[in-house]
């Protein structure tokens, strides 16, 4: 039979610990890894949210340059 081991591990962790953690993990990610992580989370929104337009926002923001 198998000798299959099975570690249980419980982390206890803060909100604010996490959001560190999750920002640290994606910074060792490439471009296109983190281009495609964003591509799945879009179609899987979409997927759950059938009333929203299928297209991206389209957003201008203006801001006023200071003078050298």
């Amino acid at each position: 039979m198998n000798n299959i081991k099975i570690e249980r591990t419980v982390k206890v962790t803060t909100r604010v610990q996490q959001e560190i953690d999750d920002i640290r993990y994606w910074q060792t990610r490439s471009p296109a890894e983190r281009l495609e992580a964003l591509t799945l989370l879009v179609k899987q929104f979409l997927e759950f949210h059938p009333d929203v337009p299928r297209r991206l926002q389209r957003v201008v923001k203006i801001t006023a340059r200071k003078k050298d």
